[in-house]
């Protein structure tokens, strides 16, 4: 699985030197275990070969392929890449319409949500429209219940005055 996308090569030390290739251009190895070096554009570090495979297992920059997409991403982004949220990264991920609050129960994929955006656009507008109308409904009864409470007190001012 390793070499499908890492390059090792053993020193007379004990150590090994890890290349990054495919992912070169766009990854950046970010490890708190090992030292760095960066060759022309590339990234390696070293640690010892007994060390290696635990190293793989616990480095937080160490790439690993999302669940979903298969893109590699290092092991610390792996949950913002797969995240629900905006930004989320993974075009696969099922994320909920961002009328969702509005009442639009739509999910799907990252990459088809900007269709359905588009296409059900109408629909998003009366969803709306009738949040709106909700709200214009409950501030009225707010403002209400406020004049009534305001000439409740002034009402009890006025009897506290009087002898």
């Amino acid at each position: 699985k390793l070499h499908k996308f890492m390059c090792l090569s053993i020193s007379e030390r004990g150590t090994t030197t890890v290349q990054p290739f495919a992912f070169s251009l766009q990854f950046t190895f970010n490890c708190k275990i090992s030292r760095f070096n960066r060759v022309s554009g590339n990234i390696s570090f070293s640690v010892e070969v007994k060390n290696l495979e635990k190293h793989y297992e616990q480095c937080d920059g160490f790439p690993v392929a999302c669940r979903f997409c298969d893109q590699l991403v290092a092991r610390s982004k792996m949950d913002a890449h797969c995240s629900e949220e905006a930004e989320g990264t993974c075009p696969k991920t099922a994320i909920k319409c961002e009328f969702s609050e509005m009442g639009c129960r739509f999910q799907c994929e990252r990459k088809m949500m900007a269709e359905h955006l588009e296409n059900d656009m109408s629909t998003h507008m009366q969803l709306l429209r009738r949040k709106n109308i909700d709200l214009f409904q409950k501030l009225f009864k707010a403002e209400k219940e406020h004049q009534d409470a305001l000439r409740c007190l002034k009402e009890a001012q006025g009897r506290k005055l009087k002898p």
